[in-house]
């Protein structure tokens, strides 16, 4: 049986900014040069999100997907007054830690869709 120590961070769209753990890169040129280019559609609709609620999960390893990436979505969300939250996840499997880390993400994603689906006002759940 696999034991791991982890520790996930999560904020709210409120608290997002003052809860990264990483710096968010400003400019292009702090940021790892890629090949491909980002997408130029649009991330919400002209209806905007007032029904949609969001969870961003990251891990803190993952070079593939690294966690500004997921930060800058949520700034984006935020900036469309979307109901978000963001977590990242202390890992050391790099970008595998999403196959790996099942129980960890199991323990965020449970209590969202919960509320989500039956609102607020359900069981917490240990953590």
């Amino acid at each position: 049986m696999r034991t791991s120590k982890w520790k996930a961070t999560c904020a709210t769209a409120a608290t997002i900014s003052s809860s990264a753990s990483t710096p968010i890169p400003t400019s292009t040129s702090q940021r790892p040069s890629t090949t491909s280019t980002y997408p130029t559609g649009r991330l919400i609709g002209a209806n905007g999100c007032e029904r949609i609620r969001f969870l961003v999960i990251s891990f803190k390893s993952d070079w593939l997907y690294p966690p500004y990436q997921s930060q800058e979505i949520v700034k984006e969300l935020k900036r469309k007054a979307c109901d978000v939250t963001y977590c990242e996840i202390a890992s050391t499997y790099g970008h595998d830690a999403f196959l790996l880390e099942v129980k960890e993400q199991t323990n965020l994603i449970r209590p969202f869709l919960d509320k989500t689906f039956h609102g607020y006002e359900v069981a917490e759940y240990a953590i």
